[in-house]
């Protein structure tokens, strides 16, 4: 049960983490077969640290020790298409890997997955089917910007992404 709890809180953590700080109390019920399971996720920050205990209230079990780990690349980088679109891939790490979504905000699009995402070293990866895209960069030693090319459609055009400011 200690690895299906920590699995929901890592869950609850990533899902929150882009948007904003996370640092505070999350509630929730773990749903399986005929049964419920409340739990309590208590997370503090310090700096850009994050640490977390699980608690679950119907099993009397309190401060399980949470691994809340993200990667260097989590969080949102924005970028400008063509010199004229702007664009932003929201990325967070999870335990199996990597997931992203993209926005558009200009084309009013928000939230579409990415296809695929992966990570080698300082190269950053990423495709997107629905239009028929893929991204390739690498990113700066303070992981702060990612210069690449995006192909679509059999052209190619220069796309740098530099890491959004919380």
């Amino acid at each position: 049960m200690k690895t299906t709890m920590m699995g929901v809180g890592l869950c609850l953590v990533a899902a929150s983490a882009a948007a904003q700080s996370v640092a505070g109390d999350w509630q929730g019920t773990l749903k399986f077969g005929p049964g419920e399971l409340r739990l309590v996720l208590h997370i503090t920050e310090n700096g850009s640290e994050l640490a977390g205990t699980i608690d679950s209230p119907d099993q009397n079990v309190k401060g399980i020790p949470v691994s809340v780990k993200g990667s260097d690349i989590d969080g949102d980088w924005e970028g400008t298409l063509a010199g004229m679109l702007r664009v932003v891939l929201h990325v967070t790490t999870y335990d199996d890997g990597l997931s992203a979504t993209f926005d558009s905000p200009d084309q009013n699009v928000f939230g579409l997955p990415a296809t695929s995402i992966s990570r080698t070293g300082s190269a950053l990866k990423f495709e997107m089917k629905q239009f028929a895209g893929e991204f390739s960069g690498t990113l700066n030693a303070d992981r702060s910007v990612v210069d690449g090319t995006w192909s679509q459609l059999g052209n190619s055009t220069s796309l740098g992404l530099t890491r959004k400011k919380k």
